[in-house]
């Protein structure tokens, strides 16, 4: 080791004695007053953005949670924090009437309600016509359940208790609407909202005849029923489902002034007794953003959640999303965002279902 270093420093006292060129001197000197002026390398800031979820406890703020952690884990350039609110139809009033939070905020949102409010009808005043979709999250498809199997057409309602999911929620509007304007039988039944737990409870407690019940999956299938629907059904068996008609559909569609998505659920998919496909309406809730969002924010956050999507359904156990499905909403490409669009097409993914 010693005669290592007297080599060295031999070495460096023979080259240090033959003289340089003027100009490779001033060169050297020049190079190293610019690297010393310029100081230490400064880190890209990380963009904050925010995503408007429902309150904790919800699956809307779950579903956030874990693209908020899954994103911040893997991005280099941005990072997501959760905000919450009342819901879907909040997020849009926040978009329309606060043009300052449109380019940092995501929100989710549900399709109908988006198509309302691109209208300025049923809850929005004034129209907003600035969101752009990302990604699909959850899709859930309603039907009617009764413990009596006789009820299977619109007449077989007819004085009976019916208890559908609030006015808030587009799929108990659908229902209200389809009850009041498209069979005209408001007068002969008895229709009451209430959230999805109280709904089973209800049926479970034949308080009521008939509830609005869902099942989770994505477009096409495969399904499968919510925790609370699934514990009724082993505690009390013996559910029977009815869906809608293509007709009801189209009625309702003329009725809301928007064009109401469905899907056919496969049979046994609400439960042992579904022994037919059932018709049912959809309710699709998608992570979304203004259409004046920077496109590179959403295609890191859409790059990320593709390439995690397996890890994000670890994390968030009822998440039934896959990579093709991602961008399956019934709608066409111009409804999503440009940043997502980029990615979707580069990836080879499918966008809309139209």
């Amino acid at each position: 080791m010693m005669l290592q270093r007297s080599l060295t420093m031999r070495n460096f006292r023979l080259v240090s004695r033959i003289p340089l060129p003027a100009a490779l001197v001033a060169g050297i000197m020049l190079v190293s007053l610019v690297a010393a002026s310029a100081g230490p390398a400064q880190a890209q800031p990380r963009r904050q953005i925010g995503v408007f979820a429902l309150r904790p406890g919800t699956g809307s703020y779950g579903f956030s949670q874990v693209l908020a952690d899954t994103v911040n884990k893997y991005s280099k350039s941005v990072t997501l924090h959760l905000r919450t609110t009342s819901g879907a139809a909040e997020h849009l009033k926040i978009m329309a009437t606060k043009p300052e939070e449109r380019t940092s905020n995501l929100f989710t949102a549900e399709l109908v309600t988006v198509l309302w409010a691109q209208k300025g009808i049923e809850f929005y005043k004034e129209p907003y016509a600035g969101t752009r979709a990302i990604s699909l999250f959850s899709n859930a498809t309603l039907a009617l359940a009764s413990y009596d199997r006789n009820i299977r057409t619109k007449d077989d309602l007819i004085g009976k208790r019916i208890m559908a999911y609030p006015r808030f929620f587009s799929a108990g509007r659908i229902v209200e609407v389809l009850v009041k304007d498209v069979w005209k039988i408001g007068d002969r039944v008895t229709l009451s909202h209430g959230l999805p737990t109280a709904v089973v409870r209800a049926l479970g407690d034949r308080t009521v005849d008939v509830g609005q019940v869902d099942v989770d999956g994505m477009p096409g299938g495969p399904w499968h029923v919510g925790e609370e629907l699934n514990q009724l059904q082993i505690l009390k068996p013996g559910l029977y489902y009815m869906g809608f008609a293509p007709e009801d559909f189209k009625a309702a569609s003329r009725a809301l002034r928007v064009d109401l998505p469905s899907d056919v659920v496969a049979p046994g998919s609400y439960g042992p007794n579904q022994k037919e496909p059932i018709r049912g309406i959809v309710s699709a809730l998608f992570w979304a953003a203004d259409a004046s969002m920077d496109p590179d924010i959403v295609y890191e956050i859409t790059r990320i959640l593709h390439e995690r999507v397996q890890e994000f359904n670890q994390a968030y156990p009822s998440s039934l999303l896959t990579r093709e499905k991602m961008a399956a909403l019934n709608m066409t490409a111009d409804f999503f965002h440009p940043g997502a669009v980029k990615f979707y097409r580069k990836a080879g993914v499918p966008i809309g279902l139209k």
